[in-house]
């Protein structure tokens, strides 16, 4: 499996619209994240995979303005807490965006 989140095809391949963007980004990301974590990997192959995703989505969330994305925390000792409370974060703002973009309020 490549090493990288988001290839330089699929970042070129994302919306102009902010929200959108940051679904699509969310979801590659988490993807790709999770095709890195597939086999058994060390615990610090983990932590290094995880903590590439959160740096990647707090990053592209501050640029499109998306709230409540908490910034990353580098602490490895709470890591794992860390990881499941920025992915729940990211996935409530996912959720959100999906819930009240236009074509599911007629």
């Amino acid at each position: 499996m490549d090493s990288e989140l988001i290839s330089a095809e699929e970042y070129d391949n994302l919306s102009e619209d902010d929200e959108q963007c940051f679904v699509e980004f969310e979801a590659i990301c988490r993807r790709n994240m999770n095709k890195m974590l597939e086999s058994e990997h060390s615990r610090e192959y983990s932590i290094m995979v995880h903590q590439q995703y959160m740096s990647a989505v707090y990053s592209v969330a501050q640029e499109c303005r998306i709230p409540n994305i908490p910034s990353p925390d580098t602490d490895e000792d709470r890591h794992f807490d860390s990881f499941n409370c920025f992915l729940l974060a990211a996935q409530g703002e996912v959720g959100d965006y999906l819930v009240d973009k236009p074509s599911h309020n007629p």
